[in-house]
């Protein structure tokens, strides 16, 4: 029996699918088949194995700036320093082509890329799948990151969101973290304080990774003070990454596999990303029902089911698979 038929308690009633298990697909393998994943190896691991060490130290650039520039001067070397860099190292990571599109609008957006109208204060809503995308959205937009606090029982009635830089950013995503409710505002403030420093925010309201088969319920993060600093532009962009082995990328916190398996994922050459941007939003309002639409749109750019099932059942899921 595999992981599929024995959790499918768990999966979405509607349309079957388990959103927390990620599954790599095996594959006949030949004696050839070997020898080229030997050769990867050889040379891609030990160059992405330097080149993680080098991402690493390029977010602990951030804290430093943030000390020693003005927040406006400190923005723009943020924006210059990750318009050069993070697609340097997505293409090194094998995203080299990132077919990036705004559904109903021209095959990249304009020349400056998917939802170039996106400013200062305005709202971008995403799905969770994978720590690449915070590379993505930081090369794209330069954004505050807004994950909802995620250390509680019951979902009250509006869930606060921590505001994150880059490298805080990636470990949540990398590692799947509880978001502590103590370091936690309304999103208003986090929208009207980017606002200030002249950057958009993004905002993961699914609460935790999924393995990008759908999208889960959306958190109620829309504070009513929402209607006081109401973003000019609000779009969703959904994010899928094509399973060739690249579990690398994707963390739902209930992975489990050994060195080789690490091994033989570092080996694949090449990896796909996909975006889809949607800016023809109504103007936002902090209702129920602008945030159930928000979901359906993203859902529906990346033609993926929008899943009645969310974070409290993650958690319950969690309970069962450790148990």
């Amino acid at each position: 029996m595999n992981a599929a038929e024995k959790w499918t308690s768990f999966a979405d009633k509607k349309s079957g699918v388990n959103p927390f298990l990620h599954e790599v697909a095996g594959s006949t393998r030949t004696l050839l088949h070997y020898l080229v994943i030997l050769c990867l190896l050889s040379t891609l691991w030990p160059m992405r194995l330097i080149v993680r060490a080098s991402l690493y130290m390029y977010t602990k650039q951030w804290g430093l700036l943030k000390y020693i520039l003005p927040a406006r001067v400190n923005t723009k070397v943020h924006w210059l320093l990750n318009t050069i860099t993070l697609r340097i190292y997505l293409a090194f990571f094998g995203f080299y082509y990132i077919d990036a599109r705004v559904i109903g609008g021209r095959r990249r957006g304009g020349s400056h890329g998917i939802a170039s109208e996106v400013g200062r204060g305005d709202l971008i809503i995403s799905n969770r799948v994978s720590w690449t995308q915070i590379l993505y959205l930081s090369f794209r937009f330069n954004p505050v990151y807004a994950f909802p606090a995620t250390d509680y029982t019951d979902v009250p009635t509006t869930v606060p969101v921590r505001r994150v830089d880059l490298p805080e950013a990636i470990r949540i995503m990398k590692t799947n973290a509880t978001v502590p409710s103590a370091k936690a505002q309304p999103l208003s403030d986090v929208i009207y304080e980017a606002r200030r420093v002249g950057r958009p925010v993004v905002v993961f309201p699914e609460g935790c990774n999924t393995n990008g088969r759908g999208v889960l319920s959306f958190l109620p993060v829309l504070d009513s003070n929402m209607a006081a600093v109401p973003p000019k532009v609000s779009v969703t962009i959904g994010f899928k990454l094509a399973d060739t082995r690249g579990i690398s990328w994707i963390n739902t916190g209930f992975e489990n596999h050994t060195m080789v398996d690490r091994m033989a994922i570092a080996a694949v050459p090449i990896h796909q990303m996909t975006a889809r941007a949607v800016t023809a939003l109504e103007p936002l309002t902090p209702t129920e029902k602008w945030w159930t639409d928000a979901r359906k749109i993203l859902a529906q750019s990346i033609q993926l089911p929008a899943l009645e099932i969310g974070l409290a059942e993650r958690k319950e899921f969690l309970k069962a698979f450790r148990g």
